[in-house]
């Protein structure tokens, strides 16, 4: 297997402002099953973006990370 790392234009993605608005970020898994993106200013916590991932999702995010890494048992 080769794993092939790609630069992702993020500009296209993200407004230009995102990582001004958004200057810190926490990943989470609660216990329903589901990964969760947080993306907050501190010094505006009412301003916090919340992305959760379907059960789903984050079963097949975590399961290419465990290939990426080869954590699987």
């Amino acid at each position: 297997m080769e794993i092939l790392k790609r630069k992702l234009e993020i500009d296209r993605l993200l407004p230009k402002d995102f990582s001004e608005k958004y200057p810190e970020f926490q990943v989470s898994y609660n216990s329903w099953g589901h990964i969760c993106l947080r993306f907050f200013n501190p010094e505006k916590p009412e301003q916090d973006l919340l992305i959760v991932l379907t059960r789903q999702q984050s079963y097949q995010l975590a399961s290419f990370v465990r290939r990426c890494y080869s954590v699987d048992p």
